[in-house]
């Protein structure tokens, strides 16, 4: 497996309906953080007027930033996501006489809504992860 559920099958589909759908190629072109803090605003004003239930969306509106609003854009804007097995690279490095080669893993602290997904990132035999993100993104390194 290379891609896992979001690049096998979600990515590819929001791809085709950002080409398909001009409103929806407009959103993304045009994504901002606003946009994100607008809605949630909406959806707590629209729970108390049904429930009376107040829900703080403050709290929740820094997860929605500019850094996730550009991963949004680079996923779905993007002319070509390569998917690369990890073997046809160590292959390569292996061709050029590399030796130690391995998968780099590191942690990445975030600060938007991603930081829920980065243990599953970092973690990529988690069995959820292997769903969800397949190998992963590889970066690769090996000594010569």
């Amino acid at each position: 497996m290379v891609g896992g559920l979001f690049d096998d099958a979600i990515i590819p589909s929001v791809r085709n309906y950002y080409k398909t759908n001009k409103q929806f190629k407009y959103f993304i072109d045009n994504i901002s953080e606003n946009d994100f803090s607008k809605t949630i605003d909406f959806i707590t004003s629209s729970i108390f007027k049904h429930t009376k239930e107040k829900i703080n969306g403050d709290i929740i509106k820094p997860l929605f930033d500019n850094d996730l609003c550009v991963t949004i854009q680079n996923a779905i804007q993007a002319p070509v996501r390569l998917q690369i097995p990890q073997d046809f690279l160590t292959k390569l490095y292996r061709t050029s006489h590399f030796k130690n080669i391995r998968k780099l893993k590191r942690y990445i602290k975030r600060e938007n809504i991603r930081k829920f997904f980065a243990p599953l990132h970092f973690k990529d035999d988690y069995p959820i992860s292997k769903i969800l993100y397949g190998s992963g993104y590889l970066e690769m390194i090996g000594k010569k």
